[in-house]
């Protein structure tokens, strides 16, 4: 009878070592995970910037062609309506 509380106390020591390597081993995925975690945050932050900066980009290419709109375009358009003038007036 000795020999069987032997064996299962032995058995009951393994399985309790397995337990405790694979705590051990979730212990360093936690690590892991939590330094991922950090990294990630990071990357947000940084996103966030580039966000506000592209925002910031599209207003100023939004300004760029209302300009182009109210003063470069009436400019082309009376150059053009100069040219034909010269043009059918030669012809």
């Amino acid at each position: 009878m000795a020999s069987q509380e032997n064996d299962i106390d032995s058995l009951a020591r393994m399985v309790a070592d397995g337990f405790k390597a694979v705590d051990r081993r979730f212990d360093q995925v936690d690590e892991r995970l939590d330094k991922v975690e950090e990294r990630l945050d990071g990357v947000e932050e940084r996103l966030g910037g580039v966000e506000g900066k592209v925002g910031g980009l599209e207003k100023e290419a939004h300004q760029l062609n209302q300009r182009i709109d109210q003063v470069v375009m009436p400019v082309i358009d009376e150059h053009s309506r100069r040219i034909k003038d010269l043009e059918t007036s030669v012809a």
